[in-house]
């Protein structure tokens, strides 16, 4: 027969099982982690006076813990649970301890006909490198003699105009003493007097052709 203070305290325990159901669940989960760590602890400690187990086996099973509650699942457990029982029979056996095996890289000798191969493709690398760099310096040297020839022409077209500007400017002074009236923008010539130097109208018409095709 259940006492009162009894039922009322189980009733009590089911009300807030049904209130916090995943609370309750998650309590009941480490539990049940600690419960198989612990499990864990006492079978690597069994029967150490016979066999002798790593010393490492307590860290894993910290670390398989730790794990376990970080990732909500018995998986990490279970596998350390799994590797102490192998180890466990081996050591029973009189084998030795399992250890994690290390693959030693592997060095494959080339044959000579691969070697050749390997030969001929390095040195026809650094021949496409050269021809590469030979092509750039050549492109760069052309380009900067064409720069050079082309500031020479603009250098020469520049005096041949001031040389014109200035002859222009003589010619315009000498028909202004003969008395006529030039025009400078239109190059047309008003003639005051009868008289006219048509050699130097002339000269001037071509020194403004000039000046404009430069």
């Amino acid at each position: 027969m259940i006492e009162p203070s009894d039922k009322g305290q189980k009733v009590l325990h089911q009300v807030i099982t049904e209130e916090h159901p995943s609370k309750n669940s998650k309590q009941l989960k480490n539990k049940s982690l600690e419960k198989s760590s612990k499990v864990l602890r006492k079978r690597s400690h069994k029967n150490s006076d016979k066999i002798s187990i790593s010393s490492d086996s307590d860290e894993d099973i910290s670390k398989a813990y730790e794990k376990s509650v970080k990732e909500d699942s018995l998986l990490p457990i279970l596998k350390q649970e799994l590797r102490l029982k192998i180890q466990t029979r081996r050591l029973s056996e009189g084998q030795g301890e399992l250890l994690p095996e290390r693959k030693e890289p592997k060095y494959y000798e080339l044959t000579e006909e691969e070697k050749e191969k390997y030969r001929r493709r390095l040195l026809q690398n650094r021949d496409s490198l050269r021809r590469s760099r030979q092509k750039e310096i050549q492109r760069e040297e052309m380009l900067k003699q064409t720069f050079d020839t082309e500031s020479s022409k603009g250098e020469i077209l520049k005096r041949q105009k001031l040389q014109l500007l200035t002859e222009r400017e003589e010619l315009m002074r000498r028909l202004r003493e003969v008395g006529m009236d030039v025009n400078e923008n239109t190059s047309s010539f008003i003639c005051k007097r009868m008289q006219t130097d048509d050699e130097i109208s002339f000269m001037i018409a071509q020194v403004n052709v000039r000046i404009i095709s430069i």
